[in-house]
């Protein structure tokens, strides 16, 4: 087997401030803001400990706002394709046990963000911008990503049990 050398792309110099107009076309303009505000403090990872201390605040309930809207329209495609999947094979999937640990995780993950909406996003007020989110937010959220990543597993194992 030959001897393979893989390298990064040389990084292109730029003067603090200045954006590379043809990558910065292409984003959302929130995208496009954040973007042009790091690279105006000429925060650069490989170079800065601390990233997040460089880059703007986005408020908890601005972010809010923008995924949980995306997540109901996504919502209302993925139930009924669902529906109808099960539907087209009911007994086939009631014996699947990647299925059944899908509906477990899926009604966990459920009760996870209504916990989460519940408790600790009423008081969102006292840490959405300035301060760290409490340790059961935090929680809530390392929670939902496994959940919804076992979810996502489960459905690829589908076709396998």
């Amino acid at each position: 087997m030959p001897h393979v050398t893989i390298t990064a792309a040389p990084a292109i110099a730029r003067a603090p401030g200045t954006v590379c107009q043809s990558s910065q076309s292409r984003l959302s303009p929130h995208a496009r803001a954040v973007y042009s505000n790091w690279a105006m403090n000429d925060a650069s990872p490989t170079r800065n400990a601390s990233v997040s201390a460089h880059w703007p605040m986005l408020p908890v309930t601005a972010m809010a706002a923008h995924l949980l809207r995306w997540a109901r329209l996504a919502l209302l495609l993925v139930v009924p394709s669902g529906a109808l999947m099960f539907a087209a094979h009911a007994t086939e999937m009631a014996a699947n046990p990647a299925f059944r640990l899908k509906i477990v995780l899926i009604a966990a993950a459920l009760l996870n963000a209504g916990l989460f909406h519940r408790w600790p996003f009423r008081a969102v007020g006292d840490w959405d911008t300035a301060v760290p989110a409490p340790w059961p937010a935090q929680l809530a959220g390392g929670l939902s990503l496994a959940l919804w990543a076992g979810v996502i597993a489960c459905g690829r194992l589908l076709a396998y049990f």
